[in-house]
């Protein structure tokens, strides 16, 4: 016997005296710990699962993290998602959901639904490029000069619908278009008209002019490309698929005080409003969802949550049940579960009072204690009644089970808990507070069963007669496993040979084995949030097809040059699709920008322009006049080209009229394509429409300003706040052309963006890294559970021949475990990868177990014994601690409970099966059948 043994023999010893001698006072002072607890846990009970939150200050990009954060305040936003075939309609709703979002101070800081560009737009054209400048202003002067030429200042133009085409119509007439002096003002105004009705046609189809323009020819000049309500719609509201799809952003404050996860509550708010909006009669056809981190984050701590007390519910009502057929009787087996309940809650409450939360990860810790914890107490149990069975007193039984059972625990404990503390030496806070809190747990899982538990045998059972212990301890219902320790290791070469196949297959599937990296992918995929999400990236997918994230990388410049260098960069990368800053209100090169501006103000202020009647489109008018139009433009080539080798002017008119019939026909196809109510509801419903859009571009240019150029100051508060510190410094918010929630796409969108900007952080970056960080972490810890257990075994064993023999089935557990993932197409993920260190903690107590009791006296007799019946229901507990995680919606849990069910069932079948066939060709001696105990 070891030195080391021989110190806990008499450790126990003295524990054994003091839970004789003193029973009740320490029941007693268990239950007041376990009171104590429960008023923790139901004061301090919080979740957190935002994945900065869950990694150290020291890793570099939380770091720059903790920096935007400093600066510009959260980057953690809601979304809400708007959509209808009407976007009249979904800015009136983002209006009102952002009117909401701006009252629920200071959950919510900054709500980005309408943006008030009033300062910017009276030098809105400061913000086109040079180049197109220059355009609009030749543009300008060009109709400027036909309207003198023309001689027609005294009449205004009109720009709407019914106007132009009776223009048109006062245009086709003999006597105008045989005045060759007109051809200068016809020429020009064919070229304008044909683009008008090319845009009236898309409209006419339910198209955006935005299809449109894509489809025109460049020479339709840069005055028809310019559409100043779009680009402050454009800014104002965050549209998508041409305002059928918007998206209102809010970004968040200081947590909810009393919400399960840290913005639930607000999260239930914003949902219960989108829901009354939906059931009202005037957003009864808008569709209005809320996602995005926070309400992913709640959705996931709550369901996570659910489920764990839902598993733990489980877990509990299983092993009862096993107890009671086990035992028949709930007196005996409840005496256990109660010592098991307080040990949970003395873990619950130690994890509030030191960490001071749970997260995602360690919420689990419930089933986890309840169905590993329970093993210690069947241990006790077993070999307390085992000692009563051949006759022992209450005090002599406590004693034997506490120096033989009590030793093996603390050795198999000891390696769990040293599995779970494996976890604490990375930069990972959320797998360290979860060895902290795990590893904690089974210490007081380890100490209420030698402690607690023998001092509620001896209340129980002091006063009781011998021959009445005896008849309760052989009152079980596992008698028929007696026998097993013989029958098993009929044939072990065989069973040895085939240990050794699974395990060749098992390490050739190795290289198949897969890492799932997306964290979404641990959500509960019916969940509102993320099918919302889904919905926004396929909304948000641009003209290419590419699916932009919805999520993006912070860039931090020091100064507007800085930024503005870092843009043009990060821009001309492939991995981005856009980036998202004030830069755009601010533009280089203004000074050389006034001269332009000024001449488009002098000639759009020269321009003879009617104001807007606001009055309808009279569809059937427009018909009739389109109609009438094409007839006569036809009859006028017909004409024209009988007089073309004799008159300039019929060469002209027949180009013109030859590109003005597929124009004509098109508006004449498109305005009778559809009833009369619809069409004219497409023209009554578009702001946007081809003549709005002449109007409003004429009042904008004649109210711009030259005086100076956009500034800072300009900038609408909102974006302000958003993208300029008080400092000084300037956010870029970069996003990425695919779905970065993907690693492959997330590793080279991350790495590209840090190869520009080193101190790039923000979503895709910290989860790049930190499941990386994750991933590698788990190995490690696994690793090191491995030499931790190792050198725990081998200082309890002093023996290189135990510890090889204990460890044999933990690897061919393991091992083998692997192989079946491959085999059923099972991938390791972020949350599942903790299933590494824990399987090996909870596996490897079976074998201590096992080669605790062979190591008494040299015989296999693991069943015919307490110990092979404590084994199988210890390992039947833990089995319903995680397999009872299988209920789970939360993916990750659900995959957490998958790979550690397999993972025991395996090491259960290891360690009682395949370690006797080791076992028995070291000659061991095994039980003859008459010293097997009777069935009773």
């Amino acid at each position: 016997m070891s030195l080391i043994h021989r110190i806990l023999q008499r450790i126990m010893g003295l524990v054994a005296r003091l839970v004789c001698a003193q029973p009740a006072l320490l029941l007693g002072l268990g239950l007041l710990l376990a009171g104590a607890s429960t008023w923790v846990v139901a004061t301090r009970f919080t979740v957190i699962n935002n994945t900065s939150d869950l990694l150290s200050d020291k890793f570099p990009s939380k770091k720059n993290y903790n920096e935007v954060v400093k600066e510009f305040g959260s980057d953690y936003r809601l979304i809400v998602l708007i959509q209808s075939p009407d976007p009249a309609k979904n800015r009136q709703a983002a209006d009102v959901i952002g009117r909401y979002l701006r009252s629920l101070k200071p959950q919510i800081t900054t709500v980005l639904s309408k943006i008030d560009f009033s300062n910017v737009k009276p030098r809105l054209l400061f913000t086109r490029d040079t180049d197109d400048l220059k355009k609009i202003a030749d543009q300008v002067e060009g109709q400027e000069k036909a309207e003198k030429a023309s001689q027609k200042n005294s009449q205004q133009i009109a720009l709407d619908l019914n106007s132009i085409l009776d223009e048109a119509n006062q245009k086709m007439n003999d006597k105008y278009l045989r005045d060759k002096n007109n051809w200068t003002d016809f020429g020009a105004f064919v070229k304008q008209f044909v683009s008008v009705l090319n845009k009236v046609a898309a409209q006419a189809d339910g198209k955006t002019l935005a299809q449109e323009e894509s489809k025109l020819s460049e020479n339709d000049g840069a005055l028809d490309d310019f559409d100043a309500n779009e680009m402050i719609a454009e800014h104002e509201y965050f549209s998508l698929q041409g305002g059928k799809a918007l998206l209102v952003f809010a970004y968040t404050g200081v947590d909810d005080p009393d919400g399960q996860a840290p913005f639930s509550d607000t999260v239930a708010h914003i949902r219960e409003l989108l829901q009354v909006l939906h059931s009202g009669p005037t957003y009864k056809n808008v569709d209005m969802r809320l996602t995005g981190e926070p309400a992913l984050d709640a959705d996931q701590i709550i369901t996570s949550t659910s489920d764990s007390i839902k598993a733990g519910i489980i877990t509990a009502l299983l092993i009862v049940g096993l107890f009671f057929l086990s035992y028949r009787t709930f007196l005996r087996p409840a005496c256990t579960f109660l010592v098991l309940i307080m040990a949970v809650l003395w873990s619950l409450g130690f994890a509030l009072v030191t960490v001071g939360h749970f997260n995602v990860l360690s919420v689990a810790v419930i089933p986890m204690v309840l169905g590993i914890g329970i093993d210690f107490g069947i241990q006790i149990l077993g070999r307390y009644e085992e000692e009563l069975g051949h006759g022992r007193s209450v005090d002599q039984a406590v004693m034997a089970t506490l120096q033989h059972t009590g030793i093996a625990i603390i050795t198999g404990g000891s390696t769990t808990a040293a599995a779970f503390f494996s976890l604490c030496f990375n930069d990972f806070i959320g797998l360290s507070e979860l060895g902290i809190i795990a590893g904690f747990s089974m210490i007081f899982c380890i100490a209420a069963s030698l402690v607690v538990l023998p001092a509620i045998f001896v209340l129980r059972d002091r006063h009781r007669s011998v021959e009445a212990l005896q008849t309760q301890s052989n009152n079980s219902a596992w008698n028929f496993i007696h026998n097993w320790d013989q029958s098993m290791v009929r044939a072990p070469r065989f069973w040895i040979g085939v240990a050794a196949v699974i395990s060749i297959a098992s390490i050739l599937s190795l290289r198949h084995l897969a890492f799932d990296y997306n964290l979404l992918h641990l959500q509960n995929p019916s969940t509102d949030s993320v099918k919302t999400l889904y919905d926004v990236m396929k909304a948000s997918q641009n003209d290419s097809g590419d699916q932009v994230s919805t999520i993006y990388a912070s860039v931090v410049a020091d100064n507007i040059d800085q930024a503005r260098d870092l843009d043009k960069r990060l821009k001309a990368l492939k991995e981005v699709s856009r980036v998202d800053s004030m830069l755009e209100l601010v533009p280089e090169h203004q000074d050389e920008k006034i001269p332009i501006i000024k001449r488009i103000i002098t000639a759009a202020d020269a321009l003879n322009v009617k104001p807007s009647t606001g009055k309808p489109v009279d569809i059937p008018r427009a018909r009739r006049d389109v109609a009438s139009l094409l007839s006569q433009t036809r009859q006028g080539l017909t004409q024209a080209e009988g007089y073309m080798n004799v008159s300039k002017v019929a060469k002209q008119a027949v180009a013109a009229f030859k590109t003005m019939i597929p124009a004509l026909e098109r508006a004449d196809k498109a305005l009778n394509s559809a009833p009369l109510a619809t069409i004219q509801q497409r023209f009554d419903a578009s702001s946007s429409g081809a003549f709005n859009r002449l109007q409003t571009n004429m009042e904008l240019l004649k109210g711009q300003k030259d005086d100076r150029g956009l500034t800072l100051a300009d900038i609408p508060p909102q974006l302000q706040k958003l993208f300029l510190a008080p400092s000084g410094k300037i956010l870029l918010q970069v996003y990425g052309k695919e779905d970065l929630w993907e690693r492959a796409p997330d590793e080279k969108f991350t790495l590209a963006v840090l190869s520009v900007a080193q101190n790039a952080t923000g979503t895709p970056v910290l989860n790049y890294f930190a499941t990386d960080l994750l991933r590698t972490s788990y190995l490690w810890a696994a690793l090191w559970a491995f030499l931790t257990i190792a050198v725990l075994i081998f200082l309890h064993f002093q023996s290189f021949k135990y510890l090889l023999l204990t460890l044999t089935p933990l690897v061919l557990a393991v091992l083998w475990r692997t192989g079946a993932m491959v085999w059923f197409g099972i991938e390791f993920n972020p949350a599942n990868i903790v299933t590494l260190p824990l399987i090996i903690g909870i596996d490897v107590a079976f074998g201590v177990y096992i080669i605790d009791r062979y190591r008494e006296d040299g015989r296999l007799k693991i069943f015919s014994e307490s110990t092979g019946k404590a084994i199988i229901m210890s390992s039947l507990t833990s089995l319903f601690g995680f397999s009872s995680l299988l209920v789970s919606q939360f993916a990750g849990m659900y995959s957490i409970g998958q790979l550690m069910s397999l993972g025991i069932a395996i090491g259960l079948v290891t360690a009682i099966f395949f370690l006797p066939q080791i076992l028995v060709l070291l000659k061991p001696r095994v039980p003859e059948d008459e010293s097997l105990p009777s069935d009773k």
